[in-house]
């Protein structure tokens, strides 16, 4: 008998772009996710690091527009550049989050974070969080299981 080992190489690091928002995700293994952003290289990188952190699945839609989407357990958002990327993405998570789930969004200007927060309140989500990291802002919240009004929401 004859044992034969196979090494699989690490994956590479998420690239600086995604990593803020791959942190701030927190565990990931057999999540259901969505991310919110238009093709290209920043979902791409962020795809590959949802995967690479055991992601059990990983979906891509456009900010704008309608586009029919599965249930997810997180929604990452990784370049809101303009408010209306924020709402966007706000109304879509909306739909498609399940119970207990969370959106997770990048202000890259690191000017929106007030304003992305007040929406994320508005819009039903609860423990709204927000935390600067190097040129950018991660805004995380939680959808609620049972309705926004029966949870309590924290001011970042």
């Amino acid at each position: 008998m004859v044992d034969i080992a196979i090494h699989r190489a690490a994956p590479p690091p998420p690239p600086a772009t995604v990593l803020p928002l791959l942190t701030a995700a927190g565990p990931l293994a057999g999540v259901h996710a969505l991310v919110v952003a238009k093709p290209g290289p920043v979902s791409l990188d962020l795809l590959c690091g949802l995967i690479s952190r055991g992601c059990g699945a990983a979906a891509e839609a456009p900010p704008y527009g309608p586009t029919p989407v599965e249930p997810a357990e997180i929604v990452l958002v990784p370049q809101v550049d303009r408010i209306e990327v924020a709402v966007s993405a706000i109304q879509l998570a909306r739909r498609c989050l399940l119970p207990c789930g969370r959106i997770v969004l990048q202000d890259t200007t690191a000017n929106l974070a007030p304003a992305i927060a007040k929406l994320l309140r508005a819009a039903g989500f609860s423990f709204v969080r927000s935390r600067p990291v190097a040129d950018v802002v991660v805004i995380s919240a939680d959808w609620p299981m049972f309705g926004h009004q029966l949870h309590e929401t924290h001011h970042a």
